[in-house]
């Protein structure tokens, strides 16, 4: 576009030097200098027009482009949470709850990252039991039957300054879906799962399942997937002690 309007005012500057700048002239006195201005102003005149036209039509495109980026954003957060309230179990009041324990309810994060960043103290991952043992129902979430077996995890998150227990997890880990090194970690009892994900580099997603309330222990509990190559392999259930959050 820049190029075309150059020669527009080329165009116009020559005509101008060599008779005149109106288009109306008398044929008298119009000479075959003249006349090639004519025929060049005219087609650099019509070029850009196409020009702005074409500058204009991409604009609009841009901008329709952009409304549909900023359309979709604006309605997944809705559509997502509509799927997260569809998880939730009971008469369990979201809205009523302190902010930062909904976060932790609806993360697909590392749980124990957001507890030290929220409570700026080291968050330690401590095991309380831990074996191989072979289920007496099946659990569908992990695409496992009854006998299979398949590694139990309980562990708690406590912070190391305050002596503070935030989160109770209990877990079922398919090991056969497992590199070896991280299998050999898990068993070594040092690290949270989380953490081992993502120091191994497996790519996985986390997939929330239920949410709810036991108010006899006064805890919240979720339960969530973790998903690697389209196979879940681990099924966590995790329990939040409500005063804590208060």
């Amino acid at each position: 576009m820049n190029k075309c309007v150059c020669e527009y005012v080329g165009h116009y500057a020559l005509w101008a030097h060599v008779g005149s700048a109106d288009y109306n002239v008398s044929l008298s006195r119009r000479t075959p200098a003249m006349y090639g201005c004519f025929a060049a102003f005219s087609s650099v005149r019509a070029r850009l027009a196409d020009s702005v036209a074409s500058t204009i039509g991409s604009y609009g495109k841009l901008r329709a482009r952009r409304q549909a980026v900023i359309m979709s954003f604006l309605v997944k957060p809705q559509s997502e949470l509509h799927t997260f309230l569809a998880r939730v179990r009971g008469d369990l009041d979201l809205a009523s709850l302190p902010a930062f324990l909904r976060v932790l309810l609806t993360t697909d994060g590392t749980v124990t990252n957001s507890l030290e960043a929220f409570f700026w103290e080291p968050v330690a991952v401590e095991p309380i039991a831990q074996s191989e043992t072979a289920l007496t129902e099946d659990a569908p979430h992990i695409e496992r039957r009854a006998g299979d077996t398949v590694l139990t995890r309980r562990v708690q998150l406590r912070g190391l300054t305050t002596d503070t227990r935030y989160v109770t997890a209990e877990s079922l880990i398919r090991l056969d879906l497992l590199p070896a090194n991280f299998q050999d970690q898990l068993v070594a009892q040092k690290m949270g799962i989380g953490e081992l994900l993502r120091d191994c580099g497996l790519e996985t997603y986390r997939e929330i399942l239920e949410v709810g309330c036991d108010e006899g222990a006064g805890n919240l509990w979720r339960t969530y997937r973790i998903v690697t190559d389209h196979h879940p392999f681990i099924q966590i259930t995790e329990h939040f002690p409500l005063s804590v959050y208060r």
